[in-house]
């Protein structure tokens, strides 16, 4: 007796619940990638296999792997900023789009919405600013066939369920459920000010379906009328617009014992809203058995918010090194193949801006290739300045009229031919650089008796050093003069940058910004 008056108790309540507005969903900032974990890794993966004595290959492994964390926060961060971006976007379409009443992002915003419903509604239309729902109210004869009644001691007992009663219960149930469904699809689609609903069960001993309750209601007369009591459900046939019903009530005030579909010739609306849902679906059937078959077939969502991955995951490193150093990176329209690395180091790609530090045994050779393909013939120059970028006198500027600096701190070792490119090699010894020289900078420059820019080029600079080949390719600008890259004291170390830095007045004007005595 417990469980069955709970249930004639819960299920005339349902309108009785609160359905909360939408409010615009705000994608939370990614959290902060764990840079010293990464690193840890890095550093595990460069130095597995490597001798605990091996000094050189282990600073080697180290640097590798600084360089290696570096690009993985960077490009993780690019990554996770993209797909942030890119949900933040979605969020804003999706907003307007169901203020906008878009059909298919109210339907499906309703749908969800109605999924952990007890009413079985299905939004299937959207006319304007009316939503057209379907309801498959539970069949009369589903009910209980007991009801609760006191016995001739006046205890309460189990007792046949009368029909007035049983029919009195179940248009109960109808209105508490169609009030719940129109009450939450006005909640949730904020653009909508008014719902069309019918409702379908079974009328008849032969088990065929019919309609048999019908309406539209507005937002306006939904919203203030006051839902505080399970009787309350009852207004919903006293209110709204076309409403009908199939459930009569007698002379004397009692309900009918016998349902009755509505007719679906006699009211246009609603034959438009069953014609609507039966599109929705693909049955053979038509009218409400096409759209019972359309419910029945619907997916089930499981109460509570839907289980999504992390948008923000981290790729798993192993997997981000396969695909960092793996040849898909090449661009599509690669220049000609530059000269063949040495087998046994390890290559590292760097970006604009980016720097990594040198091995200590960096400091006393660093070997520079920079390969250029391309139409207009360019010179390598290497300038030593101080902290202030200003070269010391005319001799700290490596050019191809001056290829030895002095003090042997940068050495230009000539130009050649190969295949489609020119490749220049020059050697670097910041070992022997006074304590007054900051940097060595890299500088690539077309000669100034020929025409064009180094847009017209294909660039590509390789530093070497301790079986370590850091590896820069900087974009094509209209400028006749770039700085490629630069050694760099930091710290007590030795630091290479790559820069990609252009000059529009040629080499004349960057030596002349960096103090050199250049004759006009």
């Amino acid at each position: 007796m417990v469980e069955l008056r709970d249930l004639r108790m819960s299920s005339v309540s349902v309108h009785l619940q609160t359905w909360p507005a939408p409010v615009y969903p705000v994608i939370a900032p990614p959290p902060p990638i764990p840079e010293s974990a990464v690193r840890a890794d890095m550093n595990a993966i460069r130095l597995r296999g490597v001798g605990r004595f091996a000094r050189n290959e282990r600073a080697a492994a180290r640097v590798a792997a600084e360089h290696d964390a570096a690009a993985y926060v960077q490009t993780e961060t690019q990554r996770i900023e993209g797909v942030r971006s890119r949900l933040v976007a979605e969020v804003d379409d999706w907003w307007r789009a169901l203020h906008d009443n878009d059909e298919a992002t109210v339907i499906e915003t309703v749908n969800t919405a109605f999924a952990d419903n007890p009413a079985a509604g299905c939004a299937v239309g959207v006319d304007g600013r009316v939503l057209s729902v379907v309801m498959r109210q539970q069949d009369l004869d589903s009910l209980p066939q007991q009801t609760i009644g006191p016995d001739r001691s006046g205890q309460p007992t189990l007792k046949a369920l009368p029909k007035r009663e049983a029919m009195g219960w179940w248009l109960h149930i109808l209105a508490s459920n169609l009030v719940a469904s129109v009450r939450e699809a006005l909640a949730v689609a904020p653009g909508i000010t008014a719902v069309t609903a019918a409702v379908i069960t079974r009328v008849s001993s032969d088990g065929r379906l019919g309609v048999v309750a019908f309406g539209t209601w507005t937002r306006d007369e939904v919203e203030t009328t006051q839902w505080s009591d399970r009787n309350d459900a009852l207004k919903i046939f006293d209110m709204g617009r076309d409403v009908q019903c199939s459930v009569n009530v007698t002379a004397a005030g009692n309900y009918s014992t016998t349902l009755k579909p509505l007719r679906l010739n006699r009211l246009p609306q609603l034959s438009e809203l069953i014609d609507a849902a039966e599109d929705l679906g693909d049955s053979a059937a038509d009218g409400p058995e096409a759209v019972d078959d359309h419910l029945a077939s619907s997916p089930t969502h499981t109460p509570g918010p839907a289980q999504v991955d992390d948008p923000f995951t981290l790729t798993p490193i192993p997997l981000w090194l396969r695909d960092y150093y793996s040849a898909e990176h090449s661009a599509v329209d690669s220049p000609p193949p530059s000269p063949a690395p040495e087998a046994g180091r390890s290559h590292i790609v760097l970006t604009p801006g980016q720097n990594v530090r040198l091995p200590e045994p960096a400091s006393d050779r660093v070997e520079v290739v920079v390969s250029a393909a391309g139409q207009v013939d360019t010179d390598l120059c290497v300038l030593l300045v101080n902290a202030a970028g200003q070269v010391r006198s005319d001799r700290d500027f490596v050019f191809y009229n001056q290829p030895v600096e002095p003090d042997g701190v940068a050495v230009l070792m000539g130009k050649a031919r190969q295949e489609l490119r020119t490749v220049e090699r020059a050697v670097l010894r910041p070992v022997a650089a006074p304590t007054d020289v900051a940097r060595s900078l890299l500088v690539t420059a077309i000669d100034s008796d020929e025409l064009g820019s180094l847009a017209e080029t294909r660039l590509e600079v390789r530093v070497s050093c301790s079986g370590i080949e850091w590896k820069f390719t900087p974009r094509n600008e209209p400028f006749r003069a770039m700085i490629l890259g630069e050694v760099y004291r930091h710290a007590g170390d030795w630091k290479l940058r790559a820069l990609g830095q252009g000059w529009a007045d040629g080499l004349a004007g960057l030596a002349r910004d960096h103090g050199v005595d250049v004759e006009d």
